[in-house]
């Protein structure tokens, strides 16, 4: 379609230049076009039918690019908050509403997911003194009373650093790294698979591009939960965290399983089940994550001959 434009054009130009009139510029045909200058359509009202595209209807001026970019961010703070907000008072319904296809008003799930685990990743950063110093107290007082001391002391000497502190440094760094990005493969899709599995097998006919959507959405209104928790459990008591944070999944879920599932017992407990089975890969990935941090700083220290630098 646009070959055979340009060839129009070509023909016209040729066309005026042998009648004696100048050709117009490329910049004189923008608004004259009658199609869609993206996928060629009939140009019909202000936006293309066809691939959605919004026609011009004036030459483009620097002052449009700035309010084009000004509109966008605001729709996108303005999507944000609106999704936050809904999924505040109707988690399960702002799923429901997605998958039947009342998507504008809401942030992408995936989007969505991303912002809330940056956001948890910057709480925990906002602790990370904190958190070290209490941490480091409790693996301090285990590796006092363990009966390995001579071996301690020579991981301490290589590593050039004391064995709680690196031990609370990788525990941190594994727990930063599990609560980030790696949450969508370890918990999120898992939560989604089980609910999907689960659910269908008591006849409820979902698909898991739909469960996938309700677990984005509820397991990212928990991450921005947790995120603004964070900052004040943490200073009170590590424990205390993690008790908060273990309630505030399991409310969240379940108040957001009776929008979208069947509200029945049975179906609520194959969420909770759903819900605990999928934490088994996230804390296995706190492990997993932790052994790799700290492996990797002993393996520095050693390429470096011991009381080398920390990683």
């Amino acid at each position: 379609m646009r070959d055979a434009e340009q060839d129009n054009f070509d023909q016209s130009e040729t066309e005026d230049i042998s009648a004696g009139t100048p050709p117009l510029h490329w910049l004189d045909q923008i608004l004259l076009c009658a199609e869609c200058p993206n996928c060629g359509a009939a140009r019909v009202g202000a936006y293309c039918a066809d691939c959605g595209q919004k026609q011009l209807m004036a030459r483009l001026r620097f002052g449009e690019l700035i309010r084009s970019l000004l509109s966008r961010i605001t729709a996108v703070e303005a999507g944000l908050f609106h999704t936050f907000w809904c999924l505040c008072l109707r988690p399960g319904s702002v799923a429901k509403d997605y998958i039947r296809g009342i998507q504008r008003p809401y942030v992408n799930p995936l989007t969505y997911f991303f912002l809330a685990a940056t956001a948890q990743v910057l709480a925990f950063w906002s602790v990370q003194d904190i958190l070290r110093e209490q941490l480091g107290g409790q693996i301090e007082k285990q590796i006092e009373q363990s009966a390995q001391a001579d071996a301690n002391a020579r991981i301490e000497q290589m590593l050039g650093t004391t064995l709680h502190e690196a031990l609370t440094d990788a525990y941190l760094t594994a727990v930063t790294q599990s609560y980030s990005y790696a949450a969508l493969i370890i918990f999120a899709i898992p939560f989604a698979f089980l609910l999907w599995l689960l659910h269908r097998w008591r006849g409820e006919p979902f698909r898991m591009g739909e469960t996938i959507v309700f677990s984005l959405f509820t397991f990212s209104q928990i991450l921005f939960y947790t995120a603004a928790m964070t900052p004040f459990t943490a200073r009170i008591d590590a424990s205390l965290h993690g008790v908060a944070a273990l309630s505030i999944y399991i409310v969240v879920s379940q108040y957001a399983h009776g929008q979208f599932f069947s509200r029945t017992w049975p179906a609520r407990v194959l969420t909770l089940l759903s819900m605990i089975i999928a934490w088994i890969p996230f804390l296995f990935s706190i492990v997993g994550f932790f052994i790799i941090a700290f492996i990797a700083k002993l393996l520095w220290a050693a390429a470096q001959g011991g009381n080398g630098p920390q990683l």
